[in-house]
């Protein structure tokens, strides 16, 4: 396979895409919501973010503002490892096919 030198960038873009594509991720994130909503129902008027919980949706907005681009940018290099491999495979089957026609035993 074709190596390539990754960026740190490029690493922690994986590593949140992995991790923002996980079940403990998406339980999480469903436990924490359900959180923080019942404990600023809770305390109502007392609660660091009543109704209609401003903060939470711009906390929302911005994780997913984010996240998205930079799942893009994984995603983009997963396909150049992809399309790489590919690369890889058929130049193998090349020389194999030209072994074969030259004679060649296997």
């Amino acid at each position: 396979m074709v190596a390539t030198r990754e960026t740190r960038a490029q690493r922690a873009a994986d590593a949140l895409t992995r991790f923002s594509g996980s079940w403990a991720f998406v339980i999480g994130c469903a436990a924490s919501m359900v959180g923080w909503l019942a404990l600023n129902w809770w305390l109502g008027e007392r609660a660091p973010d009543p109704s209609p919980f401003l903060l939470y949706n711009l906390t929302l907005t911005v994780v997913s503002t984010l996240q998205g681009p930079v799942i893009m940018l994984s995603q983009v290099r997963q396909d150049e490892r992809d399309r790489a491999s590919v690369a890889e495979l058929n130049a193998k089957l090349d020389r194999l096919l030209a072994h074969i026609e030259t004679g060649g035993v296997l």
